[in-house]
C-alpha cells in the first residue's frame, strides 16, 4: 500500500512542517524491518522530543487492558508493558477516540499512577483501528509539559496510523 500526501490541503504548513510530514510518509512507505514498532517510537521522539511514545493494543475484544506493543521514553525502548485503561486519559482514547490534553492531564486523571510517577503534564492519543474500523489499539505520547506543536503532531501520527494498524493487524493474526 502506498501512502498519500494527505496532509497537503489541510493546512498550510510551513517549509519545515512539510519536511516533518514527508519524513511520516516516507517512513510509512519505506521502512520495511523486523523492528517496526521500536523504529516508529523513536521516530516520534527524535522529531518531537516528548517524553514518553507508546503503541498498544487492546488485549481483546472488550478488554480494560492495554498490552504494550513497544514503548519508549525519551529515546530508550522500554519494550511492551500491559497496563488496565480504567481512569487513565487511554479510557477516553477508546470511548472517543482521538484526545489532547495539553496541560493538568495528570490533575484530570488523579488515579493514573504512571502520571503521577512520571510527572505527565501533557497527553495525545489517537485509536488504531482495524479494517472494519473495530479498535485494536492505540498509540499515545506524554510529556512532563505542553506538546507543541500538536496539529503538526496529530496529522504526523494520522499519517502513520494505517501502517501502524496494518503492522499491528499482522501481529494479532500471528
Amino acid at each position: 500500500m502506498q501512502y498519500k500526501y494527505v496532509y497537503t490541503v489541510q493546512k498550510d504548513w510551513t517549509e519545515e512542517d512539510n519536511l516533518v510530514l514527508d519524513k511520516a510518509v516516507s517512513f510509512a512507505n519505506e521502512y520495511n524491518k523486523s523492528d517496526f514498532f521500536q523504529a516508529v517510537c523513536l521516530l516520534i521522539f527524535e522529531t518531537f522530543g516528548v517524553d514518553f511514545v507508546l503503541i498498544g493494543r487492546i488485549s481483546q475484544a472488550g478488554s480494560n487492558k492495554v498490552q504494550g506493543v513497544e514503548l519508549a521514553h525519551k529515546g530508550k525502548l522500554l519494550g511492551p508493558l500491559e497496563y488496565c485503561l480504567d481512569n487513565t486519559p487511554c479510557e477516553n482514547i477508546v470511548r472517543f477516540g482521538f484526545c489532547y490534553y495539553p496541560f493538568d492531564v495528570k490533575q484530570l486523571f488523579p488515579d493514573d499512577v504512571y502520571l503521577h510517577k512520571f510527572g505527565i503534564e501533557s497527553y495525545m492519543g489517537t485509536p488504531l483501528n482495524d479494517a472494519d474500523n473495530n479498535m485494536i489499539g492505540l498509540i499515545c505520547l506524554m510529556h512532563s509539559s505542553t506538546i507543541a506543536q500538536a496539529n503538526l503532531i496529530e496529522t504526523f501520527l494520522t499519517i502513520l496510523s494505517p501502517r501502524i494498524e496494518e503492522e499491528l493487524q499482522k501481529v494479532l493474526a500471528a
